[in-house]
């Protein structure tokens, strides 16, 4: 069901995970000669992106504006999941009420009188994702980040790497970071085909 949180104004820039001075924490990005504040922001946001995307969820609350088709009954999926709430409605270009609207995580909007049928004719716009960034999905963020920057040292091709103490087999998973991919596993939200 719902609840009420206090939902950021339509189009306000999302709260970055993480600020530089968190970055520089991890060995070398402390050399700031080497690694500018500008490019650690770059790979932030482009670490925040890569997750979402991976994960199919926003980890921050994020709005979304979207113009779908109405669907003849009383609920109205919209694409992204962990819906918080909704900020502005037209139907068939007209401004309609939220009040009396209903919100699910899965994605779903539940209007009581129902959304009625036709092509494009709902402009809905609605904040979704995680109301507080989970601590752990900030580390990876900042992994990845990390690795982006820097890189790993050892070949992206690489299935294996010999070392003093043996052979280390690398695992797959979809960032190749096995911290990563095990936040990535975490919280992949289930796509509907």
């Amino acid at each position: 069901m719902s609840h009420v949180i206090d939902l950021p104004q339509p189009d306000a820039p999302p709260t970055p995970y993480f600020d530089v001075a968190y970055a520089r924490k991890l060995r070398p990005l402390q050399d700031v000669e080497r690694y500018p504040d500008a490019d650690i922001e770059d790979a932030r946001q482009e670490a925040e992106e890569k997750l979402e995307q991976a994960c199919g969820v926003a980890f921050v609350p994020r709005t979304a504006h979207e113009r779908l088709d109405g669907p003849g009954t009383g609920d109205l999926l919209v694409p992204h999941p962990r819906l918080l709430g909704v900020t502005g409605l037209e139907i068939d270009g007209e401004p309609a009420s939220t009040d009396d609207l209903v919100v699910y995580h899965d994605g779903r909007v539940h209007r009581p009188g129902g959304w009625g049928h036709g092509r494009q004719s709902i402009l809905i716009t609605y904040v979704h994702g995680f109301e507080e960034l989970p601590l752990e999905v900030k580390r990876a963020a900042r992994l990845l980040a990390k690795t982006l920057l820097v890189g790993s040292g050892i070949d992206e091709r690489a299935a294996e790497v010999r070392t003093d103490a043996g052979v280390l087999r690398l695992a797959g998973g979809t960032f190749g970071i096995p911290a990563v991919d095990a936040i990535v596993d975490r919280y992949r939200q289930p796509t509907v085909a």
